[in-house]
């Protein structure tokens, strides 16, 4: 329905389809209309009627109220509409071309319907509506001209005609990559639906659809050099690779030969082969195809769930999380599960990493440095991202060592490349740049540097990245050099946004303590007086830094007023590196013009505690880093003082214990406070209250699975007992009740990391029948576990508690549980028998170790 206004008289045209006789009923008046307007009966005709008015003059109006079509002609001139008309076409026109993508989506019945009645009613009021007069509407006309959509879908019938010829054409060449490459570039940018901003959106369906497709292709994948990811079509497939030949067995030592050929096997298999590379046809699982996955894929639908299948991923590899500001409690869970916290397994040095040398007596304690502790839980910063070890505790140090000199069963270079691919993926994370570029530092030196420049170009305004770089060239010895990327970056600041300016306190952060470590009080004093200014000139630091013996009252309160201040923004936000940053250098601050007093140093993290507990964040990631940097402070106090207080250390690590029981730092630096009092056994004492404290926990089932009750409390007493010394109550024995204490555990128990020091212990101390048992009850607990069973053919002294018919048995264990097996060993075993056999020899399990069985 269609309703016009004319300005000289108050009336409107209506269309209606209704019967004529409508118009002869209620004396000309219209329901829905003020009774003063009327049905003018001389002027309507045929469907079209006319209301106006009652008392209107007729005569007058007459010849201009007459519907002709020169007037509607003339009104028509001011605006146009078009009112579409779909066109209906033959299901069979297009498709039956070839199979394609719909790219029109088609509701049902109902929805039509709906659909239909909405836009009859939203076509302006309704001849019987009780609103009064109708008023002027722009809404379509319906006695409009009618047009087909045909023009309007014009592009539609394109594409789907581009689509239909690029699938025929991939159906009679299917070994066409560019031809598959061009599909898949076609439907990628038609199917789906935009997002408020215009980016095309695709459903669970269709992603699942295309990364079937894209894992099909042979392209560089994930990791590879020249991978550009699947956004990319410039990709060129790389050349086909070749196993080398598997040696053979020698028969004389066939256990023993089985073991080397089987890990040298696994390191060259650490990566998927694909399906055009020549491999060994003994491992199934060398060539992974789509199929053979898409059951454990999973759709991750909210953008806050990416950063946790990042962090999953560097657990995964048996690295820390880059961040746990969020989704703390997951992976808070995860650090301490047993089936992911194995990185012993992979150690060949495990045992001179834990154990002291056996062949001395444990008479005095050897309790080494707490940054040399070969087991880490602790919260990721960039002074444990880029640290070598030696004076501060390493987020990195213990994955090198295990997995750079590739001779294990992670490929340490893949790893690498992938954290730089994501990197160029996610260019605004600096955190995750910050990371990667610490793991290069860690591997090599060099090559970091030039990574961190190559970032800087890309990425001008990181202050992150900025002090990364600084920090490296620092660490390579390059102190002038650092402290100018520390000047020029403070100057840039200036025309940063405010938001990034404020994180530049991290830059005077780095550079004091650099200052500290290099026992340059002098040069930290000035820094601390140039802080305010946010700007210092090097050749200025170098020449007064001599002089500068303290800080003037003055100088003192503007420093101290300016870090406050931002110390209350970086709480108020939220923001954890401002807020750390800042109550760092304010503490320093106090430690320095105190004379390094550390009891007024204490005080600013205790004064900033409360204001966490205040705001209930006292047991927070942020909490734990405010922790772990006064843990920093008090570690350079006890390293760089002869005299201080070992009851105020004591305390202050108690109370972060209390709250953060399985952070490593609080741990070691504890007990390393506690190895000069032998009465007083604090260190059990504390570790058994969150053993105990845990059991418990997960008896009354609050946690679910065996991965929720914490692993580093075991850790660290097997550590401390291995290192504690006779004097001081460690023995052989006090050693084996603590590991009987880990896995009799419900995480340790499930630990294979825990069961192989245990193995080791045994082994290293000459007990070789006790070795033998504890393995046996290690393949009984995680008979998952590959790597347990390799000892019997690797260690030594394992070796050598086991018969050849014992060694079958337990070779049977991985075969029996399907696990992957590189090296077929059945025929060697065959000819073995045959051997026995023609010589006479039994081939059965000896009389004298039938014992084995029930052990297996």
């Amino acid at each position: 329905m269609s309703i016009k206004s004319r300005s000289s008289i108050e009336q409107t045209f209506l269309r209606l389809t209704s019967e004529e006789t409508n118009t002869t009923t209620g004396a000309g008046r219209v329901l829905g209309l003020r009774t003063d307007y009327t049905i003018d009966r001389e002027l309507s005709f045929g469907t079209k009627i006319v209301i106006r008015p009652r008392g209107s003059n007729r005569g007058t109006d007459n010849g201009r109220q007459r519907y002709n079509s020169s007037l509607w002609k003339r009104a028509s001139r001011f605006k146009e509409f078009r009112r579409v008309r779909p066109v209906s076409h033959a299901p069979g026109d297009l498709e039956s071309e070839s199979s394609f993508i719909s790219l029109s989506a088609s509701g049902g019945r109902k929805r039509r319907r709906v659909d239909n009645k909405a836009s009859s009613e939203d076509s302006g009021p309704d001849y019987r509506s009780i609103e009064g007069k109708a008023k002027p509407t722009d809404s379509l006309a319906l006695d409009l001209d009618m047009t087909s959509d045909s023009d309007i879908e014009s592009e539609e019938v394109a594409a789907r005609r581009r689509n239909a010829s690029l699938s025929a054409h991939v159906s009679v060449h299917p070994d066409d990559i560019n031809g598959w490459l061009d599909l898949i570039s076609h439907q990628g940018s038609m199917v789906g639906t935009a997002d408020s901003e215009g980016h095309r959106t695709y459903t669970m369906a269709e992603k699942k659809s295309i990364a079937d497709i894209k894992i099909s292709i042979e392209m560089p994948r994930l990791g590879e050099v020249g991978a550009k990811g699947w956004n990319s079509n410039e990709n060129e497939p790389p050349a086909s690779k070749s196993d080398p030949p598997i040696a053979d067995i020698d028969m004389k030592a066939i256990f023993d030969s089985w073991g080397k050929l089987e890990r040298r096997q696994m390191r060259r298999s650490r990566l998927p082969a694909r399906t055009l590379d020549e491999v060994q046809e003994d491992d199934p699982y060398r060539v992974i195809l789509s199929s053979d996955i898409q059951d454990f894929l999973t759709f991750f639908s909210e953008p806050g769930l990416l950063d946790l299948l990042l962090d999953a991923f560097l657990l995964f590899c048996h690295l820390p999380p880059h961040s746990s500001r969020e989704n703390a409690h997951i992976l808070k869970e995860w650090r301490e599960d047993p089936f992911i916290r194995n990185l012993i397994l992979e150690q060949e040095t495990a045992s001179s990493q834990w154990f002291r040398d056996p062949s001395h007596e444990m008479d005095e304690p050897d309790l080494p440095t707490p940054v040399s502790l070969p087991y880490s839980n602790f919260a990721v910063t960039h002074d444990t991202i880029f640290s070598d070890g030696s004076s501060w505790f390493s987020a990195f140090k213990s994955w090198r060592s295990t997995y750079v000199d590739d001779t294990s069963s992670l490929d340490a270079p893949w790893v690498r490349r992938t954290l730089r691919q994501l990197v160029e993926w996610v260019p605004e994370n600096d955190t995750l740049a910050e990371y990667s570029v610490g793991l290069e530092y860690i591997c090599n030196s060099s090559d970091a540097a030039k990574y961190a420049k190559n970032l800087l170009r890309k990425r001008p305004s990181s202050i992150t990245l900025y002090n990364a770089y600084a920090l490296i060239e620092r660490r390579r010895g390059q102190e002038i050099a650092a402290e100018k990327v520390w000047m020029t970056t403070l100057s840039m600041s200036k025309s940063f946004p405010e938001e990034v300016r404020k994180d530049s306190i991290m830059l005077w952060q780095s550079w004091l303590w650099e200052a500290l470590r290099s026992n340059d009080a002098c040069k930290a004093i000035r820094l601390l007086i140039a802080l305010p200014e946010n700007a210092i000139n090097v050749d200025e630091l170098s020449r007064d830094s001599q002089a500068a013996t303290g800080f003037s009252p003055a100088e003192f309160l503007k420093t101290q007023r300016v870090l406050v201040e931002a110390q209350n923004y970086g709480l108020s936000f939220r923001n954890s590196t401002v807020f750390i940053s800042n109550t760092e250098c304010l503490a320093l601050l106090h430690y320095l013009t105190r004379t390094f007093e550390i009891e007024s140093a204490l005080n600013i993290y205790r004064a900033a505690e409360e204001r966490l507990k205040d705001s209930h964040l006292e047991q927070t990631p942020l909490a734990e880093l405010l922790h772990q940097s006064k843990a920093k402070l008090l570690w350079h106090h006890i390293s760089n003082t002869m005299k201080y207080k070992p009851a105020l250390v004591r305390e202050e690590l108690s109370n972060s214990l209390s709250l953060f029981p399985n952070n490593s730092i609080f741990l070691s630096i504890f007990a390393y406070n506690e190895s000069r009092f032998r009465i007083d056994d604090r260190v059990r004492l504390i570790l058994r209250q969150h053993i105990s404290s845990s059991s418990r926990r997960s008896l009354d089932g609050n946690m679910g699975t065996p991965g929720h009750s914490p692993l580093t409390p075991h850790f660290f007493s097997i550590y401390s007992e291995l290192h504690r010394g006779v004097s001081a109550g460690s023995t052989a024995h006090s050693v084996r009740a603590a590991f009987e204490t880990a896995v009799s555990s419900p995480p340790g128990q499930y630990s294979a990391a825990i069961w192989k020091l245990y193995i080791l212990f045994e082994l290293g101390w000459g007990r070789k029948e006790r070795a033998r048992d504890v393995f046996y009850r290690s393949i009984r607990s995680c008979p998952w576990v590959k790597e347990l069973v390799l000892l019997a053919f690797t260690e030594p002294g394992l070796k050598e508690m086991m018969v050849t018919d014992e060694l079958r048995k337990i070779w049977n264990v991985p075969v029996e549980k399907g696990l992957r097996i590189h090296v077929d060993l059945e025929d060697g075993l065959e000819e073995m028998d045959d051997e026995k056999s023609i010589s006479g020899q039994s081939a059965i399990n000896p009389s004298g170790d039938q014992s084995s069985d029930g052990e297996m």
